[in-house]
């Protein structure tokens, strides 16, 4: 995809314009303009606005606006942190960093700098795109807030931004779509981009939400992100193909903690790696509202507790083939899923991840699902063959040496019991942080414990006896080298 992008802006670029220009901004305001809206402001179709390595405040330097002009606004994209757009937004003086709303196309290109601290009143805390389909390559959305939809970036009415190698992280939108939020016929392009601990607080897809559109997703990763519909994404009356994902640790309040799809989605998910999540109903996966998607070349493995495929009613038949479902408390191919055992090359085997307890799940070479082992099926999940170290020389197991079973219950109040397992002995440190990483309460600290099921009790209070405001709360069970997280919400 990359490729496509970058040959239809040079080719955008060489029809406006023989003569383009590079303007140099410095955040002091000694560059060629004083605020990069300056440079925008003057610049021709075809121009570009370089950026210096520094942080950008202020008026001029935020909100800002192309024009529907067909320019490049560049920091590095292999240092796309050095380049800081900082919104300084609030609820009180709501900024964003971009402004689309002007038509403008794959020409207008941003690339390798940050958006930072944007808060917009309504949608697209970070950006906005409103009948608008820019190109974005390699930049980083972080602590953008939307009061109602997207908070990292919002695309609505036709807008079908290209969405290259970026990563939006702790972003949090009122109702959906935490990092990135897709409405009305709005078809975003989105490859290699990273999603990570976004939050929609009220309704669903905690990392990407889409609605009435038709997304192309490729080679995305989905970790820790929160909502209360589909943990990680979150799909409803929408269409369109996710290749080589990966779901990871993702937590839904109510249902679908990789995934939800709603209304009449019929995605098809080839290659993808779902593992980790946690709900209450469809841990991995929940359906609803006539929703069957595909899933092709699928792992779903090692999901906490909860059903691992769940649907709202049987209007929802989703179909599989060359997957694989293992691990899993509750059973595997159960339920209204059990017909798909053993049937169009799906089957049940531990899929040998490199390192499990580390998060490397590419496969050793005696994995069922990788190409060597399964040449019907070939290649199973969103990573192929790649250990330095064969989990079954040195003896991994797909499990870790420690984990957090469940809480129960969640969400609670007043208090709730932690269950966690060991495998092998070993000092046991569990801790309780919230979603900004501020330790809040020390559970165990440290002693030696032998194997088995153990439980530990919280009371919703901090370390110094303080009752703590209702939210979500990571849990971080660590023994040894082995660390292992499950997310948790008090209520009041």
């Amino acid at each position: 995809m990359r490729s496509i992008t970058l040959i239809t802006a040079l080719l955008l670029f060489v029809a406006t314009s023989a003569f383009a220009t590079t303007y140099y901004i410095k955040a002091d305001g000694t560059g060629d303009f004083a605020t990069i809206q300056a440079a925008l402001d003057d610049a021709d179709p075809g121009d570009t606005v370089q950026l210096q390595a520094m942080t950008y405040f202020g008026p001029g330097n935020r909100d800002l606006d192309f024009h529907g002009k067909a320019i490049t606004l560049r920091g590095d994209p292999n240092h796309a942190a050095d380049y800081e757009i900082a919104c300084e937004g609030s609820l009180s003086t709501p900024r964003r960093g971009i402004h689309f709303n002007d038509g403008e196309g794959a020409g207008t290109v941003v690339e390798g700098l940050t958006i930072h601290g944007g808060y917009a009143a309504d949608s697209g805390g970070g950006i906005l795109c409103e009948g608008s389909s820019p190109t974005f390559l390699d930049i980083v959305i972080i602590d953008c807030v939307a009061v109602i939809d997207g908070g990292g970036l919002a695309c609505i009415d036709y807008s079908s931004p290209v969405i290259d190698g970026c990563s939006f992280g702790s972003n949090e939108a009122g109702d959906d779509g935490g990092g990135l939020f897709a409405r009305n016929f709005s078809s975003p392009d989105i490859d290699d981009s990273y999603f990570s601990f976004n939050i929609a607080d009220n309704r669903g897809g905690g990392a990407l939400f889409v609605v009435n559109s038709f997304p192309t997703i490729d080679g995305c990763r989905f970790y820790s992100n929160t909502a209360a519909k589909g943990g990680g994404v979150m799909f409803t009356y929408a269409y369109g193909p996710v290749t080589d994902c990966m779901f990871e640790s993702n937590w839904a309040t109510e249902t679908g903690g990789g995934v939800e799809c709603y209304g009449n989605a019929q995605c098809v998910f080839t290659r993808c790696t779902i593992v980790k999540n946690h709900a209450p109903e469809g841990v991995a996966v929940w359906f609803r509202n006539n929703s069957s998607p595909t899933f092709e070349n699928t792992i779903i493995a090692f999901n906490y507790t909860g059903s691992v495929v769940g649907r709202y009613s049987d209007d929802c038949n989703p179909t599989f083939a060359c997957c694989d479902i293992y691990g899993h408390p509750g059973g595997d191919w159960i339920d209204f899923i059990a017909g798909w055992y053993m049937v169009d090359g799906n089957f049940a085997g531990d899929p040998y991840f490199c390192n499990y307890p580390a998060g490397d799940f590419h496969l050793d070479s005696v994995s069922m699902c990788s190409a060597a082992q399964n040449p019907t099926c070939g290649q199973i999940g969103a990573l192929g063959v790649n250990c330095s170290v064969s989990p079954v020389e040195e003896n991994l197991v797909a499990a870790p040496v420690s984990r957090l079973v469940a809480c129960k219950p969640n969400p609670f109040n007043p208090s709730t019991a932690v269950l966690y397992e060991l495998v092998a002995p070993g000092a046991v440190n569990l801790r309780v942080y919230d979603l900004a990483g501020r330790l809040v309460r020390v559970l165990k600290a440290g002693a030696v414990e032998q194997p088995g099921r153990r439980d530990a009790a919280w009371d919703g209070r901090d370390d110094g006896g303080h009752q703590v405001a209702a939210g979500v709360y990571i849990l971080w069970l660590e023994v040894g080298t082995q660390v292992d997280v499950l997310r948790v919400a008090l209520v009041k």
